[in-house]
């Protein structure tokens, strides 16, 4: 071929990135160009050959050797050019393409341009082979009939492939979405364009889950589609977990309109200040919104709480507890009302400190006044009670006195007499007072262990008359409460005569102290006879004693005292087995 001895013809085809071969009329190799030489160096170990020179003269048929004569026929019939993918030792995929060499109208051989798809082929392979794991993938015509399914759309639908391909997509019809849906997905692709969206479907089974699908027309020549190419992504649980938020939050909006219509809702920033506030907050209040948002929480102080009443619940809530208990405020009009109050602080995920807290408040004013009433009728109908005890308890000695008054105080055992009545009735004079309108209480530091020890001491002679010994030994060398140092000594004084009295034989009295939390804990437990059940709580009402010789003001004046300590006192007691009273204060804190 004379062609081939031009040297700019044999440059240009050196220079074209392709691997040219060119044959005779027979398909006998005449010419390589350079760019060849890596496909040979690819095959070369499968058909002995190295080098394109060694390729001269050989015939093409050696590259498929399998299928060498069916091939040369299709090869000399055409038609051309002649396109054709080849898999070359079953090692390599490569494209062919052949155009026959005709110079002068006459056929001097073909030109046969390779190109190894190999590693191409592979990446294909692979994606299909991933697609497949993770994607449904399914191909129908411009009917709707399916034409293809890979097994992800298999395994999702439930439908073997037969039994999908052939029938129309419509079959996974799941009748939730409307005629005018499909319409519209329908008139976007058969127009070319790419639709996008998600769509419920039905399995084999019954069954229904989401896809989350694209699909792209393929288009021919004409710009009309001629396929769909659909591919999908189940969503089922990710629309499942969408529906439940949307019920959640549709919940949450009916809850929210029920506490907007029933409750007194605010939030409170970090620094206790108005951040919202409802309609009924602004009713109640009788604030308008606007005067309040920004405002600190104590606008609507009503001065009845103990100084440390608020700081107590700010201490609890900012440590992400939640409050709850009956608040006293006072409106903008200066009437007051109760509110009873729930304080939930809330957290941002990387804060250790709330940065609001939400309250929820009912009006619970009518139930506090008409507590308030039964309050005063309870101590109106006390009063009546300690009236008449007073009168019977003091008439006695009143009685006695009148009467040796009248035969003279000659006789030193009357004149005896009628001063211990005396006593008796300052005493009983003095423990009222106690329980009279309070009076003004000087509060200081003191070591409740020494107050304990300094009782005991005091009735030390009377508890060896009585052969009653005490058994007090504190863990600790002292617990700080703040109290009237005087008043303390009186209930415990009170406490350790009344454990004495229950055991007339004698026994011991167990004294144990221990803290809880912010609180001293002081248990009196004697060996005594017990406290029947239905008695117990009577403890405690004036006058009622269950001693020959007792007015039952003793109690009655150790619980008023502790009351008054912001304290309380139980009482435990088994018959036959003894009586545990435990007094419990608050423990003051050191600095």
């Amino acid at each position: 071929m004379a062609f081939l001895n031009n040297e700019e013809t044999i440059s240009i085809l050196n220079t074209i990135g392709e691997n040219i071969f060119i044959t005779d009329t027979n398909y006998n190799i005449v010419w390589i160009n350079d760019y060849a030489e890596g496909l040979i160096k690819k095959i070369g170990e499968f058909i002995n050959i190295y080098s394109k020179d060694e390729l001269i003269g050989k015939n093409i048929s050696s590259f498929h050797p399998e299928n060498g004569k069916k091939q040369m026929k299709i090869l000399k019939e055409g038609p051309f050019p002649y396109e054709s993918t080849i898999n070359l030792f079953n090692r390599f995929t490569a494209n062919l393409v052949i155009n026959r060499l005709i110079i002068a109208g006459e056929l001097k051989g073909y030109i046969l341009t390779w190109k190894d798809v190999t590693e191409y082929e592979q990446k294909v392979t692979d994606t299909l082979l991933a697609l497949d794991e993770s994607t449904m993938v399914v191909f129908t015509d411009t009917s709707g009939r399916m034409t293809f399914a890979n097994n992800k759309f298999c395994e999702i639908t439930k439908y073997r492939k037969k039994e999908l391909i052939g029938r129309n997509i419509r079959m996974l019809n799941s009748n939730y979405h409307s005629e005018n849906f499909f319409k519209e997905l329908w008139q976007t692709i058969t127009k070319g364009e790419k639709w996008s969206g998600v769509i419920r479907n039905k399995a084999k089974d019954g069954s229904f889950y989401w896809v989350q699908t694209t699909i792209v027309p393929f288009l021919n020549q004409k710009g009309e589609a001629y396929q769909f190419a659909s591919i999908r992504t189940e969503v089922s649980h990710h629309k499942k977990t969408e529906e439940k938020l949307k019920k959640t939050l549709d919940e949450l909006s009916h809850i929210k309109y029920a506490l907007d219509k029933s409750s007194f809702l605010a939030i409170l920033d970090r620094h206790f200040r108005y951040s919202f506030v409802n309609d009924a907050f602004c009713e109640l209040t009788k604030f308008r919104r606007e005067e309040l948002i920004g405002k600190n929480h104590d606008i609507l102080d009503s001065d009845y709480h103990s100084p440390d009443f608020y700081p107590k619940i700010f201490e609890k809530i900012e440590r992400g507890m939640v409050w709850r208990g009956e608040i006293k405020k006072r409106a903008k009009d200066g009437s007051t009302f109760w509110v009873d109050t729930t304080i939930v602080p809330y957290f941002k995920e990387d804060k250790l400190q709330p940065y609001q807290y939400v309250t929820i408040q009912q009006d619970i004013t009518s139930r506090k006044e008409a507590e308030e009433v039964l309050q005063r009728s309870e101590k109106l109908a006390a009063i009546g009670e300690l009236a008449a005890g007073v009168a019977h308890e003091i008439r006695n000695p009143l009685t006695t006195i009148k009467g040796f008054s009248q035969i003279g105080f000659e006789n030193q055992v009357y004149k005896n007499v009628v001063l211990d009545e005396i006593e008796r009735i300052n005493f009983i004079v003095n423990e009222l007072m106690v329980l009279a309108k309070p009076h003004a209480i000087t509060f200081s530091k003191r070591d409740i262990i020494s107050i304990i020890k300094y009782i005991i001491s005091m009735l030390s002679s009377e508890s060896n008359l009585k052969n009653v010994q005490f058994i007090f030994q504190p863990e600790v060398e002292e617990i700080i409460v703040k109290c009237e140092e005087n008043q303390l000594k009186q209930v415990f004084l009170n406490l350790f005569k009344n454990g004495m009295e229950a055991m007339p034989n004698g026994g011991k009295i167990h004294v144990n102290i221990h803290k809880e939390k912010n609180d001293v804990h002081i248990t009196v437990r004697d060996e005594g006879i017990g406290i029947p059940p239905d008695k117990i709580k009577k403890l405690g009402e004036p006058f009622f004693t269950m001693k020959k010789e007792g007015n039952g003001l003793g109690l009655m004046v150790s619980y008023k005292i502790i009351e008054n300590h912001r304290g309380t006192i139980k009482v435990e007691s088994q018959l036959n087995h003894g009586t545990t009273f435990t007094v419990i204060l608050a423990i003051e804190a050191s600095h």
